[in-house]
């Protein structure tokens, strides 16, 4: 793999509303895995020639078991992160990709060591990796201003 491109990587950031709060899906990752014990949002690799609503769809079945629809992605933007003191997975790009979900979704820990619904204005009191924190002020961000419906 060529050093100097990122590994693509698609992030699932699967709301739902909870009365007058907008609650998000987040899982923590299993202690021996790349950044283990941080707070994340389903995802992971694009595979070659996959958009990041794609990959995001994927990856959330495989982790969670849920399955969401490609058509309702909303993509949020992207960082790239660059983490010099992994072993692994030194330079990635995050894509945030949004979906609205009925609030009914149950998930299951498939991927990761537990998975929880946490209200959005929650987050900050979870330990994330450093491109996530960005990705967390986007989705932040979209829910303000009206883009998440």
């Amino acid at each position: 793999m060529n050093s100097d491109r990122p590994i693509e990587i698609a992030v699932a950031a699967l709301l739902r509303r909870n009365g007058s709060n907008v609650e998000v899906l987040i899982a923590r990752r299993h202690a021996a895995a790349v950044r283990g014990d941080l707070w994340e949002f389903p995802g992971g690799k694009c595979d070659d020639g996959e958009s990041a609503a794609h990959a995001a769809v994927r990856e959330l079945l495989e982790e969670t078991g849920i399955a969401v629809d490609v058509a309702d992605a909303l993509v949020l933007g992207r960082v790239e992160q660059h983490d010099p003191h992994m072993k692994s997975e030194r330079f990635i790009a995050l894509t945030l990709v949004a979906f609205m979900s009925d609030g009914r979704l149950v998930a299951r820990a498939i991927a990761s060591a537990e998975c929880i619904w946490e209200r959005v204005d929650q987050l900050e009191r979870y330990e994330w990796p450093a491109g996530n924190q960005r990705l967390n002020a986007m989705l932040l961000s979209a829910i303000a201003a009206g883009a998440l419906k």
